[in-house]
């Protein structure tokens, strides 16, 4: 009798932890949409015929060729909403400068692999693409990211295209 007691409540204590560890699917967004494109990481770049990863030409190129595209989001100093990846702009502008620690008027000033493209910001990235294809938008976790949320999704907010953040 009370091997069976027992057995009951191991068997009760395993199902309640399958049933906790399982992902939740009720309420969960609907992401088909989303899943009906390719994606081109950061633009659909290709440095060596001079089109910069996170440029406005990348961004335009894919969405052009039907391509949904990733970006990354970060702040200024001035609280300007840029696409770029990294944290400074040594990679990709040859200085050793952090975007979070420049105004937009002084990042504006540098240009992404020595070509004509700079960094853009995601106002422009926003009339640029138009909806015409799904945004997956990454917040990067250099500024904070409450402040950095709250001016993104204002940017987002009339904006009509497809997107997940």
């Amino acid at each position: 009798m009370f091997l069976g007691v027992a057995a009951l409540v191991l068997l009760a204590c395993v199902l309640f932890w399958l049933w906790a560890i399982a992902p939740q699917v009720a309420g969960r967004p609907d992401f088909t949409e989303l899943k009906k494109y390719d994606y081109a990481h950061r633009g659909l770049h290709h440095k060596e015929n001079g089109v910069p990863e996170n440029s406005l030409l990348a961004f335009r190129l894919a969405a052009d060729c039907g391509f949904g595209m990733e970006l990354d989001l970060q702040l200024t100093k001035d609280n300007r909403v840029v696409v770029h990846h990294d944290h400074s702009i040594v990679r990709t502008c040859g200085v050793d400068k952090l975007i979070s620690e420049m105004t937009y008027e002084e990042l504006k000033g540098y240009r992404l692999f020595g070509t004509e493209e700079r960094i853009p910001l995601f106002s422009e990235v926003l009339a640029l693409v138009k909806g015409k294809t799904p945004l997956i938008v990454e917040l990067k976790g250099y500024n904070d990211v409450n402040t950095l949320c709250t001016f993104a999704m204002e940017e987002l907010k009339n904006y009509e295209g497809l997107y997940c953040v």
